[in-house]
């Protein structure tokens, strides 16, 4: 059996000095340490390896020089009406180290605690305190310092955990009380995408397998979708505690889980058979997406993929003569496959036909801005590629026509060529200035609509 023990956190640990009895005697040098307060840490370890849990002890080291200190305050979190005051008679010597700090064992606080997964699989709760420290020199100045630390003889097993099985949905229950935790678990591999959000404002925290907090959220941020990505393999836990929301005595907990791989979405559920066509999915892991096949009374390979996100991905296929009827998807990615039934309709080809609209404000304040709201359908069941858009303004100046901001629907992927999203008098090449009327612009872009 040896000791082994670190300052302030350090990963590096020492062995400690000597057995004498029952216990370990190690001399600590300060020398290179800063002035004023700091954490022992240090723990037991056998031949084989099995350590106890890391305890904690504090000291303080006084000033080089100066007036050095004569009294010195603490308390344990909120405590402060319970502070504990050392005062001392003399000037500590300098580089001396002050007795290690006694300090009460604290109950554990939902709104602060250490969270582990035990050897044995079972998930624990510690104490994790603030340890505040007021010091004072010969001249009353005063200096605050505060650390953290967890108190692993206060403990409590994880209980009532509700599991997650179910890969979108929501879990309702009585909001938690005071210093309560409502706890879930769910199952997830390396890769996997995992979002949680609560009905009110609460914190809502998640753990790994291994006790590793892989979100937190408090606050506004609770109440809207927030996630990570897998690491590890194995069980999450998530903690929902400390609702400030007081619109009802019951909370949900939402909860989306998308796989390493996934499709969820797709915004064309119907094609025709009169030529290329292309659907945009939905999902996870499409980075590593390499093919994307359709299965029916033929046999579709698609022929582009663009990929324009790891949960984003549109798929072009050709559809010229294909017989009609109901295809399954089938997704390779780089580590496995995913298979979507029923994904695609095709059907006999419609033409292409495109209806459009513009919608404006009749009368605007001169020297402010007025948007148009350009709508086009395909009123077909085919994409429609490099479709041109003219687009004329018309004023009485030019001069007066200060910038042209062009934004909306898919407008980073829809276009072939890439459009500025800020048109200004020094024009692009891909506006162009009509010579038939003065004052009179026109600029054309070439997008697809399915």
């Amino acid at each position: 059996m040896k000791c082994l023990y670190s300052v302030d956190g350090e990963e590096h640990y020492t062995e400690a000095g000597t057995l004498n009895g029952n216990l370990y005697h190690f001399d600590l040098d300060v020398a290179n340490l800063s002035d004023g307060f700091h954490r022992l840490s240090y723990m037991l370890m056998s031949e084989d390896g099995t350590s106890s849990k890391v305890m904690n002890s504090f000291f303080v080291k006084t000033p080089l020089g100066g007036n050095g200190i004569m009294q010195y305050d603490y308390w344990l979190n909120d405590n402060e009406a319970n502070r504990k005051i050392v005062k001392l008679d003399t000037r500590t010597n300098p580089l001396k180290l002050i007795t290690l700090l006694p300090v009460d064992q604290m109950p554990i606080r939902s709104s602060c605690f250490h969270f582990e997964v035990g050897k044995d699989g079972k998930p624990m709760m510690y104490a994790k305190n603030d340890l505040h420290f007021a010091f004072y020199d010969a001249s009353s100045r005063r200096l605050d310092e505060t650390r953290q630390f967890v108190d692993y003889k206060v403990s409590e097993e994880v209980k009532n955990i509700k599991p997650i099985t179910d890969m979108e949905g929501s879990m309702n229950a009585e909001k938690p009380s005071d210093n309560n935790i409502l706890w879930y678990s769910m199952s997830a591999t390396i890769g996997d995408s995992i979002a949680v959000r609560s009905s009110m404002a609460s914190t809502l925290q998640v753990f790994s397998p291994s006790g590793k907090e892989v979100y937190c959220g408090s606050g506004s941020e609770s109440v809207g979708y927030g996630g990570f990505h897998a690491g590890e393999e194995g069980t999450y836990y998530v903690a929902l505690h400390d609702v400030t929301g007081t619109n009802s005595n019951n909370i949900s907990l939402d909860y989306l889980h998308l796989d390493k791989y996934d499709v969820i979405g797709q915004n064309v559920k119907v094609v025709g058979n009169g030529g290329y066509s292309t659907v945009t999915f939905s999902g996870n892991g499409f980075h590593e997406l390499e093919s994307v096949t359709l299965t029916g009374k033929s046999l579709i390979v698609a022929d582009d993929i663009d990929k324009y996100s790891d949960a984003e991905v549109s798929v072009r296929f050709d559809f010229n003569n294909i017989e009609t009827g109901i295809y399954d998807a089938t997704f390779k990615f780089k580590d496995g496959y995913k298979v979507i039934s029923n994904c695609l309709m095709v059907e006999v080809a419609k033409p292409i036909t495109i209806d459009s609209d513009v919608k404006y404000a009749n009368t605007y304040l001169r020297s402010t801005s007025n948007t148009y709201t350009l709508t086009f359908t395909n009123n077909g069941n085919m994409t429609a590629y490099d479709v041109p858009v003219p687009v004329y303004i018309y004023t009485e100046n030019t001069d007066d026509l200060e910038k042209v901001n062009l934004f909306g629907f898919d407008l980073h992927k829809m276009y072939k060529r890439k459009i500025p999203q800020l048109f200004t008098k020094a024009f692009e090449d891909d506006i162009l200035l009509a010579k038939e009327k003065i004052g009179d612009l026109c600029f054309f872009t070439h997008a697809r609509w399915s």
